[in-house]
C-alpha cells in the first residue's frame, strides 16, 4: 500500500494449518503473526478473508502465488503452539521461511519489482 503517504505491506503465508502474516513498513522486516487454525482449508478461508479485506483497504498483490517446499523444522516451529497455547513463533523461525518463500519466488519468477524485501 503507498497511498496516502503509506508505504506498508502485508505478506500472508499458508503452511499446513497455520496463517503466517508478516506485515510492516516496505523493506523493513516487519512484525509476525502466527494464526493456528483447525484445518489447513479453514487456515486459507483466513488467507483469502484477510486478502479481501486489505484489497478493500488499497493493498495490492505485488506478488503471484508462489508454492515453496518449507523445510520440517521450521514448520514445525510454525505449526506447533508454544507452551500455553499462545504466541507467535520465534522471529528467527519467522525469517527463515520468507527466506526460503523468497528464494523460491526469484526461481519461479513470480517475484516482482515493487515487493517488499
Amino acid at each position: 500500500m503507498t497511498s496516502g503517504g503509506s508505504d506498508k505491506y502485508y505478506r500472508l503465508l499458508l503452511v499446513e494449518n497455520t496463517l503466517l502474516v508478516n506485515y510492516g513498513r516496505r523493506n523493513a522486516r516487519g512484525q509476525f503473526q502466527a494464526h493456528r487454525k483447525g484445518t489447513a482449508e479453514a487456515a486459507q478461508r483466513a488467507a483469502r478473508d484477510l486478502t479481501n479485506q486489505k484489497n478493500a483497504k488499497g493493498y495490492r498483490l505485488s506478488r503471484d502465488m508462489t508454492v515453496f517446499e518449507v523445510p520440517q523444522h521450521l514448520a514445525l516451529a510454525l505449526t506447533t503452539p508454544p507452551p500455553g497455547g499462545y504466541g507467535n513463533p520465534a522471529e528467527q523461525v519467522c525469517d527463515e521461511v520468507v527466506t526460503t518463500f523468497k528464494n523460491a519466488a526469484l526461481q519461479q519468477e513470480t517475484e516482482r519489482g515493487e515487493a517488499s524485501w
